[in-house]
């Protein structure tokens, strides 16, 4: 397959999106180059608001996959982890303020219907935080699993993964790329459910 171009959006563009693009080539295989058109990103509210004139850019500029990724916040009491068994949003009834949905059911109602087909194809990422996949890889204990409990904040994830105080953005890409091009990298991501999701997400752009 030649290089494929995808719309990326994000919470934290200038990190956030090229981990996320590093994981689409670590997952396909082949070479990913971001398209962000003029769009930038605030923050998982303003992922979900943009969203529709995002992906239209998009259209227009001839991209047709794109990836959209907000820190899914999981927990058993608020913003559960992603299940099977929800029951997704119907069309037309997505509510930027909802804050009991799972953020991967949140987000999915905010794809426009056209963009959910193999021809145009939209996915959004499960996991809780990207930090969490990374710290995986590196070897860090995750116990209680950071997809099931709400023992984790934020902060201490990016603190364990980065360091205190949090070093310039590209320092922090680089330390994301040395673990993502681990030789075993996709062995040790599959070993969270999160990233199994995501996996089969993409299945279908291969």
């Amino acid at each position: 397959m030649d290089e494929l171009r995808v719309a990326i959006a994000s919470e934290f563009d200038l990190f956030d999106g090229e981990a996320y693009r590093v994981l689409l080539e670590l997952v396909l295989g082949v070479p990913v180059r971001r398209w962000a058109g003029d769009f930038r990103f605030f923050g998982d509210k303003h992922v979900a608001k943009m969203a529709p004139s995002f992906l239209g850019a998009a259209e227009r500029a001839g991209v047709g996959r794109a990836l959209l990724a907000v820190d899914n916040d999981g927990g058993a009491s608020r913003r559960p982890e992603h299940d099977a068994t929800h029951t997704p949003i119907p069309d037309g009834e997505f509510d930027i303020e909802d804050d009991v949905s799972c953020r991967e059911c949140w987000l999915e109602a905010a794809i426009p219907p056209a963009w959910r087909s193999p021809a145009r194809s939209c996915v959004v990422v499960p996991v809780q935080m990207l930090e969490t996949w990374l710290l995986a890889l590196r070897g860090d204990p995750l116990e209680p699993t950071p997809e099931q409990a709400n023992a984790y904040s934020r902060d201490v994830l990016k603190r364990r993964f980065f360091g205190r105080p949090q070093p310039p953005v590209e320092r922090r890409i680089e330390l994301a790329r040395v673990e993502l091009s681990r030789p075993d990298a996709l062995d040790v991501l599959r070993e969270r459910p999160s990233f199994r999701r995501f996996e089969a997400r993409l299945s279908h752009w291969r």
